[in-house]
């Protein structure tokens, strides 16, 4: 690598918790305000990602075999890690002789054999004597996102119903009180508090809009500060609720991690061979898991894990425990593998909805097993994404319809990642996704009714069905790669030993040694047919050339494509993806300080800002067009029932902290605290009249009241909502999928909520419509969330504008060509005569006040310091924490 990578993502990891400290400073408390705790998760997720940044940049660039299950993959991997046609072998330390990995390890039968992930490599690893084979093992996160995938996706949703808010506060109630009694993390606890936002991020960006991740969204916050702090038992209780509190999947959360807990939480492990021969008995075939996990009396291992501990588990422990099997190759198939690991993947698969606790009594079966490996399956790709693991990929997609639904949202991540989100982020991007069509023989076998049809046409059905209708039908990347141009990086593929008899004359064992004489017109017709297709032409760098090769003998087309896939194998590549994800990092951290930095240069940040609002607005013009504005703000908006949820949460924590603060404290009532407003006690003396306020000063709201902790706590939630929708793509979607420019429209609303004090205009509000003591708390509740909705809502359609003289706003063109104030009140007609001839343009006008009130927003957010309680020796630390990111010094405020 050209650049030192680590001292980079080290810079950044340094600066990430120098602002932490920042963050969570008292003095700071004030700039901060509501936000406080928003940028502190920011910030630690952040801190997270680039952690997996540096533990990725020693690891060998990897090219992943990926694709829906039975789509040929297992051709593709056997053929690539094989020089020519020896047989593919693995060399282990201690093992005088290699061992032949497709008929010794890999488990036999036309199955989905494996459910791990299986590296080959040139470059052996160290391994202990008598432990020569080399794992890696899942992590205790890993497990929760197993069990929660398998929750949301196997599981019937008209069956699973959401947690109740009670049990929920049940749940942490239980959890906060076995916290208290400990003042260090158990023996058997390695979680932290950025673990629980990392799970909190999988969750909510992973099954978004299911009733339960809305439920569970005052779940997290609490649990970040109570996990870290329980044993394994008592974290299985509080994390019960991430899968319905499932009591087969609680009991297998506990059985792993605590197995993890003895293995030292290693993150790589070491067997003995044992471990993989003979293969009927290996740890990496699915059988071994499925009919002996959560069974009795089933063979034992040993297992050697961090420190040098060995312990002794059953096989179906190690199988479910194994993320990664490492094979050391003994020849260099192709020059590529110099520098880069083949990573084979279990296939995608389609889920089919079932009772799960009926699935979990199915003993016969194992049903548990089953459901584990589905979600772990499946995550495991999603694993080695959010690691960075991936440097390029070959998916493989077979003929006829797809059926693994979740597949394009998978591949599309993982473009984001590695290329960018948008047609615009991957201009200059190496292309690194190689889509290879597999079984493309399967074309040259004429069926009932394609005589006489156009040749091409079974070429373009293909094509329709692989990619166009399959990943184009939600994502733009197929036909717009980069702006203007579709994506020109697919292959056929065709195994040749399946036999073509249709079209190829056999020898001895099989091999082919001609096309058939009488068949030569026939693919002659079919590739002239094949070149007319337009959607060939548009796929295919060189359409003829991929053909040709397809056919070609004893082949099938793996040459072509080993010979396309080593140029982009290059360790420039990696830098070049390793600068792309940093420079990302570095603009969250940014994204999430530079605006509590104020800065001299005024008309600088003004210029940029209006930059960034004029990008915004032009989404929002075009949504104006496509009848989709409206569907903008409503993403930006949260319903009374989520303002519900939050503000129980709030109100039930604060009761439980009250009375923990009250066993600690004298009992007699505390002197500094006022209950002016409150009736005195019997029998006490009148309370003295509160100090006079000064005219024109607003009397300091008492920090701590109860409606005040609702009214911050349901502002907090909206601008975290909204942040989330924005990372999730819920609302990058109106962005054309630019994800940075929904964050910057999320940001200057939550600048404009800070400078503005929106949670103070929600408590007056809330003050006004309070009821009286005796009223039960479901309806306190009820009514200051109907109070947040209809106040917070408001702010986002007008921005509070209306509240101004009608002097003091801005000016919006109307579609009559007139200009107004924006959001005035408009003459009512109380009869005909003052009723227009021609009908007024209220869709134009709506979008022309929004539009010009956002602008005025923007604008006021760069001018403004309102509302920021300037520390001159704080702004100072932050200017300097920001100037440890490339590019942001002194005087950026972005």
């Amino acid at each position: 690598m050209t650049k030192d990578w680590h001292n980079s993502c080290r810079q950044l990891l340094d600066a990430g918790r120098k602002a932490v400290t920042w963050i969570n400073d008292p003095a700071n408390a004030s700039t901060l305000g509501i936000e406080k705790r928003s940028v502190d998760k920011r910030l630690r997720r952040m801190i997270t990602e680039a952690t997996k940044l540096e533990n990725s940049v020693d690891r060998p660039m990897c090219v992943g075999v990926f694709g829906p299950s039975q789509a040929g993959k297992s051709y593709l991997v056997s053929v690539l890690a094989r020089k020519g046609e020896k047989p593919l072998t693995a060399q282990f330390s201690g093992i005088a002789e290699p061992v032949d990995f497709l008929r010794e390890i890999n488990p036999g039968g036309e199955r989905e054999s494996t459910g791990i992930v299986t590296r080959f490599s040139l470059r052996p690893l160290p391994s202990p004597e008598g432990f020569p084979v080399c794992i890696r093992l899942l992590s205790e996160t890993d497990i929760i996102k197993i069990l929660g995938n398998s929750y949301f996706l196997d599981g019937d949703p008209k069956k699973q119903i959401p947690p109740e808010r009670e049990a929920l506060q049940s749940v942490l109630r239980d959890a906060a009180q076995l916290a208290a009694t400990r003042s260090s993390q158990p023996n058997d606890n390695r979680l932290s508090v950025e673990d629980i936002w990392d799970l909190q991020d999988y969750f909510e960006r992973t099954f978004e809009g299911t009733r339960s991740i809305d439920a569970l969204r005052i779940f997290w916050d609490e649990a970040s500060q109570l996990a870290p702090k329980l044993s394994v038992t008592e974290r299985a209780a509080l994390f019960s609720v991430l899968w319905g509190r499932l009591d087969a999947f609680t009991g297998l959360y506990a059985e792993l991690v605590r197995t993890l807990s003895g293995l030292g939480f290693a993150q790589d492990a070491h067997c003995p061979i044992e471990s993989l021969l003979p293969r009927t008995e290996s740890i990496i075939d699915v059988h071994t898991l499925l009919m002996g996990l959560g069974q009795a009396d089933q063979p034992s291992l040993q297992i050697r894990g961090a420190g040098g501990v060995v312990m002794s588990l059953p096989r179906p422990i190690v199988t479910a425990l194994v993320a990664e099997l490492h094979i050391a190759m003994t020849e260099t198939p192709w020059p590529f593998f110099e520098n880069t690991d083949l990573l084979d993947f279990p296939g995608a698969r389609s889920r089919q909805p079932v009772d799960l606790e009926e699935q979990c009594r199915k003993t016969e079966s194992n049903g548990l097993a089953n459901l584990f490996l589905r979600g772990k399956v499946a995550y495991l790709f999603e694993r080695y994404v959010a690691e960075q693991e991936l440097t390029s990929m070959l998916l493989c997609i077979r003929p006829s319809n797809q059926e693994v639904p979740t597949l394009p949202n998978m591949i599309s991540d993982w473009i984001a990642k590695t290329h960018g989100a948008t047609p615009k982020a991957r201009v200059g991007k190496t292309t690194v996704l190689f889509v290879v069509l597999t079984m493309f023989d399967t074309h040259f076998v004429d069926r009932a009714g394609e005589e006489k049809a156009d040749p091409g046409d079974r070429f373009k059905s293909r094509l329709f069905s692989s990619i166009e209708s399959f990943f184009g039908k939600s994502h733009d990347w197929p036909t717009d790669w980069t702006p203007g141009e579709p994506f020109r990086n697919v292959y056929w593929l065709r195994n040749p030993n399946y036999p073509a008899e249709s079209i190829i004359e056999y020898g001895e064992r099989g091999r082919e040694t001609a096309y058939r004489a009488d068949r030569k017109e026939y693919i002659e017709r079919l590739r002239a047919g094949y070149l007319r297709v337009p959607a060939v032409e548009r796929f295919f760098r060189t359409p003829a050339e991929a053909f040709d090769e397809a056919l070609k003998l004893n082949d099938g087309g793996v040459s072509y494509l080993a010979a396309n896939l080593g140029p982009v194998c290059r360790p420039d590549l990696k830098d070049e993806q390793i600068e792309g994800r940093l420079s990302e990092l570095q603009g969250q951290l940014t994204a999430a300080l530079s605006p509590y930095y104020v800065s001299n240069d005024v008309d600088k940040r003004l210029e940029e800002r209006r930059q960034v609002c004029n990008a915004i607005l032009y989404h929002v013009q075009r949504l104006g067009a496509e009848q989709r504005f409206a569907d903008l703000l409503a993403a930006l908006q949260v319903s009374q029932h989520g303002f519900s949820n939050v503000l129980y949460d709030v109100q039930t924590r604060r009761s439980r902290e009250t009375e923990k603060e009250g066993e600690k404290r004298d009992r007699r009532p505390a002197a500094p605290v006022s209950f002016t407003a409150m009736p005195p006690l019997p029998g006490a003396a009148p309370l003295a009249a509160p100090s006079p306020v000064p005219n024109g000063v607003t009397a300091p709201l008492r920090q701590g009241s109860a409606n005040q902790n609702l009214a911050q706590a349901a502002v907090g939630f909206w601008i975290d909502v909204m942040r989330s929708n924005a990372e999730n793509d819920v609302l990058g979607q109106y962005f054309q999928g630019d994800n940075k420019l929904a964050l910057e429209l999320v940001g200057e609303l939550s600048n404009a909520a800070r400078r503005t004090a929106l949670d103070n205009v929600v408590l007056k509000i809330m003050d006004r419509i309070s009821g009286t003591v005796t009223e039960e708390l479901d309806m306190t509740i009820e009514k200051s969330a109907f109070a947040c909705a209809s106040t917070i809502n408001r702010f986002v359609t007008r921005f509070y504008f209306e509240r101004h003289a009608e002097s003091q706003r801005p000016i919006a063109p109307t579609a009559s060509g007139a200009a107004v104030p924006v959001f005035a009140e408009r003459p009512a007609a109380n009869h005909a005569q003052e009723i227009a001839l021609e009908p007024s343009n209220q869709q134009y006008d709506a979008l022309s006040e929004w539009m010009y009130a956002f602008h005025r927003l923007v604008e006021d957010n760069a001018k403004s310091v309102d509302g920021l309680d300037i520390d001159i020796e704080q702004n100072s630390k932050l200017g300097a924490i920001l100037g440890m990111v490339p590019g942001v010094g002194e005087g950026s405020r972005a």
